[in-house]
């Protein structure tokens, strides 16, 4: 009587395990194309970070540095949950005030000298992946043209407000020389909306 009665639960379990596969594998396919990475993709942020508070002999006013960056990603290839992908942006850098007139004291006994510009073109590499329907994470690195050239590496996460609009947050390392060439860096954490 007991081995009837594992024979019939574990027909019903092959029975079930067999539904339950049936139904599963046209809800993947669903979900995999609906998890694609966008062919284009138009970021627009804002945001700020830590960045060098002193170079050489220079002492800066601050040692945060704000940024706004519009920026175009390109999906390279045919569509898919992990997609490799081209990114060119213009950055703009928002600093405020009369930066001739004000002296604030250094240590040194100099003037705090404002951080340089954070504005310019930039191109990137790298790689989204769709995490589910509604995430899409990136990692990007690339070089641009501020003061002088830079270099960076970025992360990025979205997150799908309402089709073909997200909010889309990211960290990136920047880093520069100045025009004594001593070097410079900022981790910017921006904040903003992705149309896809």
């Amino acid at each position: 009587m007991v081995r009837r009665a594992l024979a019939i639960v574990g027909n019903r379990m092959r029975l079930f395990s067999t539904l339950a596969l049936a139904l599963a594998i046209p809800c993947s396919a669903h979900d995999a194309a609906a998890q694609s990475v966008p062919l284009i993709a138009v970021d627009a942020e804002a945001g700020s970070g830590p960045s060098t508070a002193i170079a050489g002999e220079t002492w800066y006013l601050k040692n945060r540095a704000g940024q706004t960056r519009i920026a175009l990603a390109l999906r390279l290839g045919s569509a898919g949950r992990v997609r490799p992908v081209l990114i060119v942006e213009r950055s703009f850098d928002f600093a405020t005030g009369d930066k001739v007139s004000i002296c604030v004291p250094a240590p040194d006994g100099s003037c705090l000298a404002w951080f340089p510009g954070v504005s310019g073109p930039a191109a990137a590499l790298g790689v989204r992946a769709a995490l589910s329907p509604a995430f899409l994470a990136g990692l990007s690195v690339g070089v641009g043209k501020y003061s002088s050239t830079v270099r960076f590496v970025g992360v990025d996460l979205s997150a799908r407000v309402i089709p073909h609009l997200s909010i889309v947050a990211e960290l990136r390392h920047v880093i520069w020389r100045d025009a004594a060439g001593h070097p410079l860096w900022m981790r910017p954490v921006t904040l903003g909306l992705r149309v896809s």
